[in-house]
């Protein structure tokens, strides 16, 4: 009877140990979402170009209409405003903006919503056509 308890509480001190090292897991991956999520906001805050500025330049390059923005910021990217436009057409467009220069880069609005990584614009406002 003794041995049955003795593995009862040893088969619960496992569990025990096993949930608090997902919950340490989780709190570890909270800090390291809380420290990204006050990195991103310390790059809007410091960008020279507002949210505004951006969508205005992504519009008067593209001739679009812009339909969705945002501020965007990761360690392969760097920190970019993406505004998503409506050209005349109706055909769906994205632009990326600087948030240091105001520079805008366009890129294609594939079928399935993501954006196509082999357009570009090379500053005529044709995409792709060399």
């Amino acid at each position: 009877m003794t041995r049955k308890i003795i593995a009862a509480l040893g088969a619960g001190s496992m569990m025990a140990l096993g949930l608090a090292g997902v919950t340490a897991a989780s709190a570890a991956s909270n800090g390291n979402e809380d420290a990204a999520n006050a990195a991103e906001l310390q790059a809007f805050q410091s960008a020279k170009v507002s949210l505004t500025d951006a969508i205005a330049a992504a519009e008067s390059k593209t001739g679009g209409k812009a339909l969705d923005a945002g501020f965007e910021s990761g360690e392969k990217q760097g920190a970019t405003y993406e505004v998503e436009l409506v050209k005349t057409d109706g055909s769906e467009i994205y632009a990326m903006v600087d948030p240091a220069t105001g520079a805008v880069k366009v890129q294609a609005k594939a079928d399935d919503g993501d954006r196509q990584s082999g357009d570009a614009d090379d500053g005529d406002g044709e995409m792709n056509d060399d």
